[in-house]
């Protein structure tokens, strides 16, 4: 059960690297981009919301659920025009979120389990190769943003390569995903895992039974309550993104994360005037400017002098 504790350790892991990188670089485009109208904060907001909702379709996507039409989903992304005309329930009903294939299911029948799993894992394939990939374009029309701010000269070279850069590590981030989704267990280790804790079962009573007599019983039972639970654990949590009481709480964490960048966003803290009640310090030219016509014949003199 060490090899699935670890898909499951390392998945969370890079979910965090995901949500980490997600506020950061919301943090670039709401405090690095300065507005001169309107159109501009709308716009901005609107990116903002679809930066935050790449995690969203990435817990989709991992759930092999290829579409835009989910509430969560289509409240991010309402305000992008590429996007509107893909939500067909925008108008009438809302759509669940189908119960995630990959890792369900898992029985006491090991051949069911694999036969199973291989239907499940060849189905993400042909599920993508039809419908796409979400975060990827999502990502696609961040990039678009980003150059479009270069473009315009309404940020600078060094925020500009920071959110590439954060961009960048968002897509290195859902391949690491894609890695822990795609790569199941060998068949021959789960076949032989199986059949080595079932044998062992069988034997371990010939073994103990003149030993231990009628508390035979009682050990076997603890050691079969322990070993098919490790067993029937490590089914369970072989694909930690689905909607099993065990899997990682993905709508938690986008829950969270969208809730608060909308409330940071409620907040107009973006200037130096904002945060402090003192006034802003006047550049090192202004400061001399007021300099007095004394003042300034020193500065010369006491230059001068260093100069010789």
């Amino acid at each position: 059960a060490l090899p699935i504790y670890d898909r499951y350790y390392e998945g969370r892991k890079v979910w965090s690297n995901i949500t980490q990188i997600t506020r950061r670089l919301v943090t670039c485009v709401w405090i690095g981009v300065p507005e001169h109208g309107s159109e501009l904060e709308g716009e901005k907001r609107s990116m903002i919301d679809c930066i935050v909702a790449y995690p969203v379709a990435v817990k989709h996507y991992l759930r092999e659920e290829y579409s835009y039409d989910y509430d969560d989903l289509r409240a991010l992304l309402a305000g992008l025009k590429p996007f509107r005309a893909k939500f067909p329930h925008a108008a009438g009903g809302k759509q669940k979120s189908p119960k995630c294939a990959v890792g369900r299911g898992a029985t006491g029948d090991w051949k069911k389990n694999i036969r199973r799993a291989t239907r499940s894992f060849s189905s993400i394939f042909e599920n993508e190769a039809k419908h796409g990939n979400i975060p990827v374009e999502l990502a696609h029309c961040i990039a678009a943003y980003i150059q479009s701010l270069l473009d315009r000269k309404l940020c600078d070279m060094s925020n500009v390569g920071t959110m590439n850069l954060l961009l960048t590590r968002l897509l290195d981030e859902l391949g690491s995903l894609e890695r822990i989704l795609r790569t199941p267990l060998p068949l021959a280790y789960s076949v032989h895992l199986s059949q080595a804790v079932w044998l062992h079962l069988i034997i371990m009573p010939i073994q103990l039974v003149d030993d231990m007599a009628w508390w035979t019983i009682a050990a076997i039972a603890f050691t079969s309550f322990t070993l098919l639970g490790l067993l029937q654990i490590s089914a369970e949590i072989e694909n930690p993104f689905g909607y099993d009481r065990n899997d990682l709480p993905l709508d938690h964490y986008c829950d969270v994360l969208v809730k608060e960048v909308r409330r940071v966003m409620k907040k107009e803290l973006r200037t130096y005037e904002d945060l402090f009640d003192t006034p802003k310090p006047k550049a090192e030219g202004d400061a001399l400017g007021k300099l007095t016509e004394r003042d300034r014949k020193s500065t010369r003199l006491n230059s001068s002098h260093i100069t010789i």
